[in-house]
């Protein structure tokens, strides 16, 4: 589950989870957007290690604005509850349509490709783990035998207002210091890749619906799709340097893509239709494929 957040007035508190790749430490959650050219070679190999995030296709949960109170704490636990039990009955025909459908093994396939193609990154040695409740990042870079670790998590979800289906990942390059376990983390990014419905319906139950028929087939092509689309954009991302970022700021063209909003980095190289921005990170969108 990914809790998301909708804009809210002044007078109220805005809820937003942490990244759930690395909210497991305070450590792992910031550092910077690229990794400088002399930090980037690892002839010793780099230990990295890819966790999906999902065990099928997962949620993203809005909780919107509280007004802030004593209660507080419990406030958020009951919203975010309540609001998981919605959305994973909302759901249920689309998990039931992907029966069968193995987005997992899609998934680290998609990630470990896009890993061995950043021609720095020498992930040596790759693992892999389906169960992320049962491995911690920190276990993970104690136990990695290479000064820099990297970490990766991925999963594919839909999206609060079943508009789209969404592949993400979290990728992040940190440096292990000889003494009392001190962490450095030299680069933090989040990808997203988004396929659209077209013309879809404010109704929810109408979106799955459509998602969901035929055996989920316009699902398991946009799952396909986006994953696809994620491989392609982690060398992208991990190659970006200050400068180019920087540019980005003095672009022109802006355009609004998966919710978010900001300069765009190319129209159309995916079909008709799609583009990729950046906006605290890439983020690619596409068509659903009718």
């Amino acid at each position: 589950m990914r809790i998301l957040a909708n804009a809210g007035l002044a007078a109220a508190v805005v809820l937003l989870a942490l990244q759930p790749a690395f909210a497991a430490s305070s450590k792992l959650t910031k550092g910077p957007p690229t990794l400088p050219q002399q930090e980037r070679a690892a002839p010793e190999g780099r230990a990295v290690q890819v966790v999906l995030d999902t065990p099928q296709i997962g949620t993203q949960v809005e909780i919107g604005r509280v007004i802030p109170d004593t209660s507080a704490g419990s406030k958020i636990a009951a919203l975010t509850s309540m609001a998981q039990r919605e959305a994973d009955v909302a759901i249920a025909p689309l998990r039931s349509a992907l029966e069968g459908y193995d987005g997992n093994s899609k998934a680290l396939d998609a990630a470990k490709a896009g890993l061995m193609s950043v021609s720095w990154l020498n992930p040596v040695p790759l693992e892999t783990a389906t169960q992320p409740g049962a491995t911690q990042p920190l276990d993970f870079i104690a136990i990695a035998k290479t000064p820099t670790v990297g970490l990766v998590r991925i999963g594919y979800y839909l999206s609060p207002d079943a508009t789209r289906i969404e592949a993400r990942a979290d990728l992040e390059i940190v440096r292990k210091s000889g003494k009392g376990g001190a962490i450095t983390v030299l680069v933090l990014q989040h990808i997203t890749s988004a396929v659209l419905l077209d013309k879809p319906s404010f109704v929810v139950r109408e979106n799955i619906a459509r998602w969901s028929a035929q055996n989920g087939l316009l699902a398991r092509s946009a799952i396909d799709r986006s994953l696809g689309q994620l491989r392609d954009l982690i060398p992208r991302s991990f190659n970006l340097d200050a400068s180019q970022i920087a540019a980005f700021s003095t672009a022109t063209d802006m355009a609004q893509a998966a919710g978010r909003f900001g300069p765009v980095i190319e129209r159309g190289t995916a079909g008709p239709g799609s583009v990729v921005i950046w906006s605290k990170g890439l983020i690619g969108v596409m068509p659903a494929s009718n």
